[in-house]
């Protein structure tokens, strides 16, 4: 009866990881070319592993749904699933990086780069505008 139970939970866990697997690359695959698809395979991908311990596959989903978020000009929660993608890669072992000599993914630096500059951009736009305004108003 054991033998049946745990052969019933690992194929459970086997078709899990297929499923996220798949789910994950559909995530990479219309990143580029549908977000809004993605951005769905990405909340499926979430529902799917709520209850399971972080990887590199969910490393790289977090990293690539604040990559979509960001290229869509929602900054803030863009941030918010860049943060958790550097923190699951810190937690990670060594030996699972994708960069084992690196601290931090820089993929996902660089897109919180790019959105500081973004908002940098924004900032001094506005702080352009403002001027005008004030010498239109002399």
């Amino acid at each position: 009866m054991h033998k049946y139970v745990i052969f019933i939970l690992l194929i459970t866990n086997f078709s899990l990881s297929q499923e996220t697997a798949r789910i994950a690359d559909s995530i990479f695959k219309y990143k580029k070319i549908n977000p809004d698809r993605a951005l769905e395979f990405g909340i499926e991908y979430n529902n799917l592993t709520l209850n399971r311990k972080y990887d590199l596959e969910t490393q790289q989903v977090f990293g690539a749904l604040g990559e979509i978020l960001s290229g869509m000009g929602l900054h803030a929660p863009a941030l918010n699933f860049l943060k958790q993608s550097i923190k699951i890669y810190e937690t990670l072992p060594v030996k699972d990086r994708k960069f084992p000599e690196l601290e931090k993914p820089p993929g996902v630096l660089l897109v919180i780069g790019n959105i500081y500059l973004v908002i940098l951009i924004m900032i001094r736009q506005m702080n352009y505008l403002f001027k005008q305004l004030i010498f239109l108003k002399r």
